[in-house]
């Protein structure tokens, strides 16, 4: 694996995939971020399993080159080590190497740098395709549903379906309902799309979506 791509949109990117990274954890993999390299683009994923998040950089996006791509390839970094490194480069365009499947090299016109690659075949498989039926919600609706919702959520793990924000779809209403049996915080909304489904969703995973979610829309995957 081998390509140079825009600093700029490496950064943002791994800004994004991170918040779904944790260091406390025994499983290495886990620290890391998956970098899947193809002709079409490169694909970051991170996950603690309880939370995962992707992003496809494409090669070329409005005219504009995001990504030179020399060889294709796979690897797992650590995310804190990467992004702390791509942080640190003042160039506008970095070169991203995987040497004999353990060792990768970042370089650019004035630096380099050697990380030692985590076994990819470790990554837990996560399954992003949209297979089953899809509810969609603008991003800033979503934000303010969580923000109305999610202060009423339970910080102590005894009983862990409070921690969480119940959303059930009856028809095109959308209610969102938390709760940690002191505060009782409901958001109710008219969605576009018709469905019936009733889910928990952790108030920590929620919060970070919030954070990444800008004009994006939100898919419901229901199965």
């Amino acid at each position: 694996m081998r390509f140079i791509i825009s600093r700029n949109v490496l950064e943002e990117s791994l800004n994004i995939v991170s918040k779904a990274v944790t260091n406390k954890t025994p499983i290495a993999v886990l620290t890391g971020i998956k970098f899947d390299l193809d002709e079409r683009g490169l694909t970051l994923t991170g996950s603690d399993t309880d939370l995962s998040i992707s992003t496809f950089i494409p090669v070329e996006n409005q005219s504009r080159q995001n990504i030179t791509v020399f060889s294709t390839g796979s690897c797992v970094l650590n995310a804190k080590y990467v992004t702390e490194i791509v942080k640190k480069i003042d160039s506008d365009r970095i070169e991203i190497e995987l040497i004999d499947s353990t060792l990768v090299k970042i370089t650019d016109q004035k630096s380099n740098f050697s990380l030692n690659s985590i076994n990819v075949a470790d990554f837990p498989f996560i399954d992003f395709n949209f297979d089953s039926n899809i509810i969609v919600m603008k991003g800033d609706l979503l934000k303010q549903v969580i923000a109305q919702t999610i202060f009423a959520t339970s910080v102590k793990e005894t009983r862990p379906i409070l921690t969480g924000i119940n959303f059930k779809i009856d028809g095109n209403t959308l209610e969102a309902v938390a709760t940690d049996t002191y505060r009782l915080a409901k958001k109710k909304i008219v969605i576009g799309d018709t469905a019936y489904f009733n889910v928990t969703i952790p108030a920590r995973n929620l919060d970070e979506i919030s954070k990444i979610v800008k004009i994006l829309k939100l898919f419901f995957i229901l199965y």
